[in-house]
């Protein structure tokens, strides 16, 4: 049993640091990235949203309730940077707004990410008895590392406010920016007809 659950939260664990994740930890740099000086609670909740999107869809997936071309779901996935990115380029004036919007964004994308994961852990949850366990500890490694990638990430930010002086809004501009340039060039790449 101890070995089983390792084995999925290590499942989370590395489904997060795995070249793969770059566009879901993207999606979540673009939708947290303009609360760095706001308090971190705020960022964890939207991690947390995120995760429940996910955790959402992989349960629908597994049970055969939603099925969606992987294509698409890839397609979906740019689309979703793209979209947070505008939202959060259009957002940097409003904050308090956006907080209520982003946690919605986050939740219902969340939904698309976990699609992309969905086939892989249906199929690993295929033998088990019970998916509760597995997709629970599966989730609080995915939500673990996630945590642990944006903390990174806000670490970075604070050294080049402190070190380099740069300011925090055109930090934020530019990591939408680039955010933006790639969703859009996965959107290209990905586009599913």
């Amino acid at each position: 049993m101890v070995q089983e659950i390792l084995f999925y939260f290590e499942l989370g664990w590395r489904h997060i640091l795995s070249i793969d994740a770059i566009d879901h930890l993207l999606f979540l740099l673009t939708l947290t990235c303009i609360y760095l000086k706001e308090k971190k609670s705020v960022i964890l909740i939207l991690i947390t949203a995120f995760t429940i999107g996910h955790t959402t869809t992989l349960i629908l997936s597994t049970f055969d309730l939603i099925k969606i071309k992987s294509q698409w779901v890839e397609f979906l996935i740019a689309v979703t940077i793209v979209f947070s990115a505008l939202n959060s380029l259009f957002s940097l004036g409003s904050l308090k707004k956006s907080m209520v919007i982003n946690y919605f964004i986050a939740v219902g994308f969340g939904l698309i990410h976990g699609l992309g994961f969905a086939k892989t852990i249906k199929m690993m949850l295929a033998s088990e008895q019970t998916i509760f366990v597995p997709l629970l500890v599966f989730n609080i490694g995915l939500e673990l590392a996630q945590i642990v990638v944006i903390s990174i990430l806000l670490l970075i930010s604070i050294l080049m406010f402190r070190l380099f002086k740069v300011e925090e809004r055109n930090w934020t501009i530019m990591i939408l920016v680039i955010s933006l340039i790639l969703g859009l060039r996965w959107c290209f790449i990905r586009w599913p007809i």
